[in-house]
């Protein structure tokens, strides 16, 4: 059983990773500042997903995600929090190889 439990964190971390990277990409396609992408993490802690910035540039992204009197929002983490199909398969593939099969 411990075993089982360890290959689904694993697979759950490497899912992060694989979000955060997604995450990444798509600010960057909708014109976030390079310094708030490059500062975008995705960690799986207490059986759940959260993205995280570094405290210097929570104002920038939350700009970025909300808008402003002078900037659109871009809607992009809520976006993809709506949208969990490619986080989904991810966790699904990553899983498949912890748990023994083929990559």
């Amino acid at each position: 059983m411990k075993k089982i439990l360890d290959n689904l964190s694993n697979a759950a971390h490497a899912t992060a990773q694989h979000m955060e990277g997604e995450i990444r990409q798509l600010a960057q396609a909708h014109g976030w500042d390079k310094s708030v992408v490059n500062n975008l993490h995705v960690r799986y802690e207490d059986n759940k997903f959260n993205v995280y910035v570094h405290d210097k540039l929570m104002d920038k992204a939350f700009v970025h995600e909300y808008g402003n009197e002078i900037t659109r929002p871009t809607a992009v983490l809520r976006k993809y929090g709506n949208n969990p199909t490619g986080a989904g398969s991810a966790f699904i593939k990553s899983l498949g190889e912890y748990m023994g099969g083929t990559k």
